[in-house]
């Protein structure tokens, strides 16, 4: 598994409420804009994977 792999992994799979202050503290260390967008859009896709399982009545271990 290479690095981005890795990365990606740790980011799909942490809890919601680290995700949400890595990203908070991207923009507050005035990250490179590509980095913050990276960050919003796995943040984004996390949310939505949490309200398509909660539509379908299955619990989201990730959080």
């Amino acid at each position: 598994m290479s690095d981005v792999e890795k990365l990606h992994y740790k980011l799909m799979t942490c809890p919601l409420n680290e995700l949400l202050s890595a990203c908070a503290l991207a923009v507050e260390s005035k990250m490179d804009e590509s980095g913050v967008d990276f960050l919003f859009i796995i943040l984004e896709t996390r949310l939505q994977k949490r309200r398509m399982l909660k539509k379908m009545g299955i619990k989201d271990d990730s959080e």
